[in-house]
């Protein structure tokens, strides 16, 4: 992959974020972008940790990620 076609990608990636309809479709919208964007990866998840509390996945490509 040529740096211009990265720099598509992550336009489109971007696209497809700023098209999404609250967090949740954000998120999984960055989760298979992630997958799209990196070589070799085969799944994405995004945890997140607010003051202490358990760290939660709320969204994932793949069950590997919960």
């Amino acid at each position: 992959m040529d740096d211009r076609d990265l720099w598509d990608r992550f336009s489109t990636l971007a696209r497809d974020m700023s098209e999404s309809t609250g967090l949740p479709a954000t998120l999984q919208s960055a989760a298979e972008g992630a997958v799209s964007l990196i070589p070799h990866a085969e799944s994405a998840g995004i945890s997140m940790m607010h003051n202490k509390r358990p760290i939660e996945t709320p969204t994932a490509t793949d069950s590997r990620c919960l």
